[in-house]
């Protein structure tokens, strides 16, 4: 959801590019690649490989965007790099990138109902009443993104976290 509302933004559709989607955005300055793999979460890994070897991606320059049941809706937490925390996508990213040292901008979807099937619920539609919520999080993260790609991920870590 955070890429499509950059995307929109810029007035810019996503194409296929290997097993992504992808689209090149200008934001606070910089040409930015957004993508969104298309392989099972759990499989993202090897579509983010294939982008930073086919572009010629820097590591230190990437973000990894992405849903997280550990945190409440409405809760977001950018981080320079570290394990999975138990997220299957975030697993297969460092070990076909063979490292930890990405960073990645968790975005909490945990509601206040009990979980009963985790991939029902990760893959299921957000409840009427929390898209006020939802939305308020997504404009929260415009300035997460234009500060990282601007000063980096340790002064926006200290800004926003």
């Amino acid at each position: 959801m955070l890429l499509d509302r950059l995307a929109e933004r810029s007035g810019v559709k996503f194409g296929l590019r290997g097993s992504s989607l992808v689209c090149e955005v200008t934001l606070a300055g910089e040409k930015v690649l957004l993508a969104k793999p298309q392989t099972y979460m759990n499989l993202s890994g090897q579509a983010v490989r294939d982008l930073v070897q086919f572009y010629g991606i820097d590591l230190s320059e990437c973000v990894i965007a992405y849903d997280e049941v550990a945190l409440p809706l409405g809760k977001i937490r950018l981080r320079a790099s570290g394990s999975s925390g138990g997220h299957k996508g975030i697993q297969s990213v460092i070990d076909r990138l063979g490292t930890q040292e990405i960073a990645r901008l968790r975005i909490g979807i945990a509601g206040d109902e009990e979980i009963d099937d985790l991939s029902e619920y990760v893959l299921g539609r957000f409840r009427r009443k929390d898209y006020a919520l939802l939305d308020e999080t997504l404009e929260y993260c415009m300035p997460v993104v234009d500060a990282w790609i601007s000063d980096g991920v340790q002064q926006t870590m200290a800004r926003f976290n």
